[in-house]
């Protein structure tokens, strides 16, 4: 895996406890990330329990990253493979859902409890109404508070809880950020302390108790299951942590991670932030809130990388134009074959219009090529 100089500078920086990378899409985050991990398992793995974590918000990102990882360590020096391999336990590379999975099943085996991860609108729209029935009795005067607005209501309810909001007077005081990027009719504020909040953080707290007692939760409450799980001191811990495209991460998601980590002398937690995302908002970071709010000052600590840094390794799925410039990599989870059929018809049907073209197709290596006049759209996922 090749990175410029000044990425590999970074990725070799001592470690010294926190650490934020921040640049643009494309701008190598991942391999620099990558490479601190190799780097970290090498040199400063110093005791027999010292581990290390990486960790993104996709599943199929971390499959690449695993992937990129082995690559790295195949690329040193043979003879000490040996080393190499002992090291590599070392490094557990993990979607965010792999970790949210693990501790929430170690909290229902320690409290006994049962509960299906359940992804079912009608399920939780009826527990909703539910609720909205039950309080608009005793609220009459909150114009949201009404079953026109149930799209913002469930998301209302999933932002308090990925916050972490599990006090009413922590929702009061919060300040709402996201509100105006939601796609539905909805308030473009709600005020502090006032009605409304109160009204819907009820609403919220009877919507997650209504859930449980029928046994079934959503994502959000098996993130908070989890890091009941780790406050309980039921946790695997990590030396060094790489959090990559941290932006996308929600407070609870945030928490969690942060548990995992083992401060010593030579430990550190490193932060890969992209500038300019377009985030959910759920997103805690990524929504303008300063790192000190999960515990780091970033102080002199920060590494920037400028838009001419790319990403020299583009293994992954990616659609490349001859004849351009610039050009983006668009990360897919493809899991059925008839999925990655559509996928590329889409894409012959979005880039080709007429004309004569020949198409190139490799089984193995995976390799497809599509040629019109002077383009080549070329998708490629190299195995070596």
């Amino acid at each position: 895996m090749v990175i410029s100089i000044d990425q590999d500078h970074i990725a070799k920086t001592k470690p010294h406890g926190p650490m934020l990378i921040t640049g643009a899409k494309g701008s190598g985050k991942t391999a620099i990330g990558i490479k601190r991990a190799a780097y970290l398992s090498e040199n400063y793995c110093l005791e027999h329990n010292d581990k290390i974590l990486f960790i993104n918000n996709s599943k199929s990102f971390a499959e690449h990253s695993s992937y990129l990882l082995e690559k790295v360590e195949k690329e040193k020096n043979k003879t000490l493979m040996d080393l190499i391999q002992a090291r590599l336990s070392n490094v557990h590379i993990s979607s965010i859902d792999g970790v949210v999975y693990q501790y929430y099943k170690k909290h229902c085996t320690l409290n006994n409890l049962s509960y299906e991860i359940y992804d079912e609108k009608n399920y939780y729209r009826d527990i909703l109404h539910k609720g909205i029935d039950t309080l608009i009795l005793q609220y009459p005067e909150v114009k949201y508070l009404d079953k026109n607005y149930e799209q913002f209501l469930l998301a209302e309810i999933e932002w308090i809880r990925a916050c972490g909001y599990f006090e009413e007077q922590q929702y009061q005081n919060a300040d709402r950020i996201g509100l105006h990027d939601l796609d539905w009719e909805g308030p473009y504020k709600l005020n502090k302390n006032s009605k409304s909040r109160k009204a819907i953080f009820e609403l919220m707290v009877y919507y997650s108790q209504g859930c449980k007692s029928k046994g079934k939760i959503d994502y959000v409450q098996a993130n908070i299951m989890a890091l009941n799980s780790i406050n309980d001191g039921n946790l695997e811990q990590y030396t060094h942590i790489i959090i990559d495209d941290c932006h996308e991460f929600t407070k609870i998601q945030l928490d969690l991670i942060i548990q995992l980590y083992n401060p010593k002398k030579h430990s550190s937690i490193t932060f890969l932030f992209e500038d300019n995302a377009d985030c959910d908002p759920k997103s805690w970071l990524g929504n303008g809130r300063p790192f000190t709010t999960v515990g780091f000052d970033m102080t002199g600590r920060s590494k920037i990388l400028h838009s001419g840094q790319k990403d020299s390794n583009k293994e992954n799925l990616c659609i490349d134009k001859r004849c351009k410039t610039n050009y983006d990599i668009s990360y897919r989870e493809i899991v059925k074959p008839n999925q990655l059929f559509e996928y590329v018809m889409t894409l012959i049907e979005e880039n080709i219009s007429e004309g004569d073209f020949s198409v190139v197709f490799k089984n193995g290596n995976t390799s497809l090529q599509i040629f019109k006049s002077q383009d080549l759209l070329m998708i490629r996922r190299n195995s070596e």
